[in-house]
């Protein structure tokens, strides 16, 4: 097993190994520090499967559907939010208008989201974008509050 220069090979329990290959190990050979190494490998192939990546976080995003039942609203805010991160660290970033529709998109198929998205895509107008951040405020107040009435037993008086 061979190397790169600087990095001892041991024959105790693998903890830190790692296997590069040899022209890797030319380019980050001379490094002395993990970070200057990780920077160099991030350089290196930050242009590789940019369009597979692209295409597939955003076919994630589109499939991502909150159960609204089992699943923290928040929850499902962060994972849209996360893969436009993902997105955005390759220079491919959706706009924070398209975020709220595919926001939107992933509401369940229930008579009272149908309502609340139709209602707030007919308040879209050429001169106010739709936000993402305003949308996931908006909606996560929704989901408590509905949460919260669905979750209440209803109490009958006795007359």
């Amino acid at each position: 097993m061979t190397s790169p220069p600087n990095v001892p090979v041991t024959n105790s329990a693998p903890s830190a190994q790692f296997h590069t290959d040899s022209w890797l190990a030319l380019e980050i050979g001379d490094l002395l520090h993990a970070k200057e190494m990780f920077n160099k490998l991030v350089s290196i192939h930050q242009d590789i499967n940019v369009g597979v990546s692209t295409f597939y976080t955003f076919i994630h995003m589109l499939t991502l559907k909150w159960d609204s039942f089992s699943s923290m609203f928040n929850d499902h805010i962060s994972a849209i939010s996360a893969a436009n991160a993902k997105l955005t660290a390759i220079k491919k970033q959706i706009d924070s208008e398209f975020l709220a529709i595919i926001l939107l998109h992933s509401l369940p198929d229930k008579t009272v989201w149908e309502t609340f998205y139709t209602t707030i895509l007919s308040s879209i107008t050429l001169e106010k974008a739709l936000s993402f951040s305003e949308l996931a405020d908006c909606l996560t107040f929704t989901a408590t509050t509905i949460r919260r009435l669905v979750s209440r037993p209803f109490i009958f008086s006795s007359a």
